[in-house]
């Protein structure tokens, strides 16, 4: 039996307690965890005020989903949220990622989570400090039992990288987390666990990112309104 995610009352996920270890065949199933700092360059031509942060599942098989969250109303700090899906096309150049194997179930729960979040307990409101991309980003991970802590994220989306690297998928061994890549090296320290490898960039973005992940600046200004737009952001 594979790693095997369970519905309990409050919508939240867990693992079951008897799971063996899973057949490698199935991680041909990825999630990829994007955050775009604020300045990337957009579609419309103009920069992120904020930054950005959304996931993408891919099957292996051509089946492909991106998912992210943001206002209806652009720039808006409190309105009613939107979920989505052209956050890999809509922001341009370079940005972070980290791509994780996942079984089949995590993606089935994180796709649900992706198109229907309410039915997670995630609010349809959205709030740039409390109800924003990176959120709904950390609400899917727990769905797929890739945040059991149940995280809510840290304020800036680019404040998120170091959590993101030290995810650990508990429906993959020891041995396979080894070939799990957090991203290039950005140059600061992200106290990244010794057995991951980072030696190499993994990006499943081919269209629209060319690979190659500049530095994340440490040091910003937080003196525009903390939180995270969601495309599209002017």
């Amino acid at each position: 039996m594979v790693c095997t995610l369970t519905s309990v009352a409050n919508n939240s996920t867990q693992l079951d307690a008897d799971y063996t270890k899973p057949d490698y065949s199935d991680f041909n199933y990825t999630i990829t965890i994007c955050v775009a700092e604020r300045g990337t360059e957009t579609i419309k031509g103009n920069e992120s005020l904020f930054g950005h942060m959304w996931f993408e599942l891919d099957d292996g098989k051509g089946g492909f989903f991106s998912y992210g969250w943001g206002p209806v109303v652009d720039g808006a700090p409190l309105t009613t949220g939107v979920i989505s899906k052209n956050d890999h096309i809509y922001y341009l150049g370079d940005y972070y990622s980290r791509t994780i194997p996942i079984t089949s179930e995590q993606y089935a729960a994180m796709k649900n989570f992706g198109g229907n979040p309410s039915t997670y307990g995630f609010s349809i409101g959205y709030n740039g400090l409390t109800n924003s991309c990176i959120d709904f980003v950390w609400k899917a991970l727990e769905a797929g039992n890739l945040n059991p802590g149940k995280f809510e994220g840290d304020l800036m989306p680019s404040w998120n990288i170091n959590n993101v690297n030290n995810i650990v998928n508990p429906c993959v061994d020891s041995d396979a987390e080894h070939d799990i890549d957090p991203g290039i090296d950005f140059g600061i320290d992200l106290d990244i666990d010794s057995d991951i490898d980072s030696d190499t960039n993994t990006d499943t973005n081919t269209d629209t990112n060319p690979g190659i992940n500049p530095g994340i600046n440490p040091d910003i200004d937080p003196s525009p309104p903390l939180g995270s737009i969601g495309n599209p952001i002017e």
